[in-house]
């Protein structure tokens, strides 16, 4: 199994972070150029480091002067390259940290890089997962954070990270599919929510997509020999700011380790004469959002049901239906045609 800091993704993603801080880092520059430097070669680059080196100074300080080594579509290439990299570091090195990580992200060009390949939701999770990473050193530093200090702690734990050491005797951090095939005497199974088991995307695509997340959940089950472990946080912590409340997995129920929650529908005596329940907001100074913006995974708020987090739509209808899952109310089913929500974020 490759240890965090040793995947590809991870490297990359490190080496936009590292040419934040320092634009003369020619591994980084490297690196970024194997994601963004269509048009340009290994040839070419070997050219440009012997350049460097002759005249003393960085990769960076030749791809921004002008260069006599170098014409035609090569030379434009090149320039395209440094233009885009001048424009990232404009964008994010001026955001407080650690919004530069998050800003980072999204203009390094890295998630649309993975979008078609077969591993693209493990490497955008693991993007993300450096993202959160960031989030929590800000808030054990406090006001000392930066992504100077961020980055030495990431080099830090990569150089501990040594996958020899210790082989027959440590705990395995793997994704499902990592360890198909393989059995072990005691299986920790975490995150076994709504979200994780099945995946977000499974919602959107349908049953057949859900069935594949049951088998996948299946494979995860069969790997324990002698003992299985599963355990489901209360809150969501991935978006690395405001915690989430979560939903144990529907596989969970489907064993029968949930049990639905019981309700009656003949109500007491005193309740049947009980006025409605007044709404938690104004329905007239409640503005609702336009029921099309609203995605699972979103915080939205209702006039009686209060904050939630939609989990699930569905088209049916003009609208649509949406399944929210409510701090107070629990899981509800909304019909976007008549549900006045707001949204939070």
């Amino acid at each position: 199994s490759i240890s965090f800091y040793r995947r590809e993704e991870v490297k990359h993603f490190t080496a936009f972070l590292r040419f934040l801080v320092n634009p003369h880092d020619d591994a980084a520059l490297l690196r970024i150029a194997s994601v963004l430097g269509e048009g340009v070669g290994d040839l070419t680059w070997a050219k440009l480091q012997e350049q460097a080196q002759t005249e003393g100074c960085s990769l960076w300080a030749i791809l921004t002067k002008d260069t006599v080594l170098l014409r035609g579509p090569v030379q434009r290439a090149l320039q395209t390259f440094s233009r885009r990299l001048e424009a990232f570091r404009e964008q994010v090195g001026p955001l407080p940290f650690p919004h530069q990580v998050e800003e980072a992200l999204e203009q390094s060009g890295l998630l649309s890089y993975y979008e078609r390949e077969e591993r693209a939701a493990e490497r955008k999770e693991n993007l993300q997962e450096l993202v959160v990473a960031a989030w929590e050193y800000a808030r054990r530093q406090g006001e000392e954070a930066s992504l100077r200090g961020f980055l030495e702690s990431v080099a830090l734990a990569s150089a501990t990270e040594d996958p020899e050491k210790g082989s027959e005797d440590r705990v395995w951090l793997s994704t499902v599919h990592g360890v198909k095939g393989l059995e072990f005497h005691t299986v920790f199974l975490v995150g076994v929510v709504e979200g994780y088991f099945p995946h977000s995307y499974a919602w959107q695509e349908g049953p057949q997509a859900l069935e594949e997340e049951r088998r996948i959940f299946y494979v995860a089950l069969t790997r324990a020999r002698r003992h299985l472990y599963l355990s489901a946080p209360q809150y969501d912590l991935r978006s690395g700011r405001e915690p989430q409340p979560t939903v144990p997995s529907r596989f969970l129920r489907d064993m029968g380790l949930l049990q639905p929650p019981q309700v009656s529908l003949r109500p007491r005596p005193r309740e049947r004469m009980a006025s409605p329940n007044p709404p938690l907001y104004n329905p007239v100074d409640f503005s609702s959002v336009d029921p099309a913006q609203i995605k699972p995974g979103m915080t939205i708020e209702h006039t009686h049901f209060g904050r939630g987090v939609v989990l699930a739509r569905e088209e049916n209808g003009a609208l649509g239906v949406v399944q929210v899952h409510f701090e107070k109310a629990g899981i509800k089913k909304l019909d976007l045609r008549y549900a006045k929500l707001r949204l939070v974020s």
